[in-house]
């Protein structure tokens, strides 16, 4: 009988602990988001951490709700989320990719990844304001990681 409330007062102090550093690290982490309905005669959205999107005419066919979410571990990780997921332009659309929330990070202590992993090698390094651009022709995920 000991044992079994013992073992229930472990699994519970286990659980209660991992859960709490879940929500220690989502405290801790930096969050971006914007949205704006864009159409056919183009436009622009960025977020507050220098991440943005330009979207040139007649890239879209239809008005359409456009978001980003830029995350942020402020260490080593920053990812990227456009919406609506898999969308495709007619033309290339102009994307900027901030590092700016990275403490003590430089260009070449990172690399960018698409989101099947592989390493975006096409990308300009605007070392100045720390961003990466580049052009999509769809909506994708991206992210940055320390080499």
């Amino acid at each position: 009988m000991f044992r079994t409330r013992y073992t229930r007062a472990i699994l519970v102090i286990a659980i209660f602990s991992i859960l709490l550093t879940g929500l220690i690290g989502l405290a801790f982490a930096k969050h971006y988001y914007a949205e704006k309905v864009i159409g056919p005669r183009g436009g622009r959205l960025h977020t507050s951490d220098g991440t943005a999107l330009i979207i040139p005419r007649r890239a879209l066919k239809k008005r359409t709700l456009i978001s980003m979410e830029v995350i942020s571990d402020g260490e080593s990780r920053v990812e990227f989320c456009f919406e609506p997921d898999g969308l495709r332009f007619r033309r290339p659309v102009i994307i900027k990719l901030s590092w700016k929330t990275l403490k003590d990070v430089e260009a070449d202590e990172l690399i960018l990844y698409d989101e099947n992993g592989n390493p975006v090698s096409e990308a300009i390094w605007d070392r100045r304001h720390k961003r990466a651009i580049f052009t999509i022709w769809h909506f994708s995920r991206y992210y940055f990681d320390r080499r």
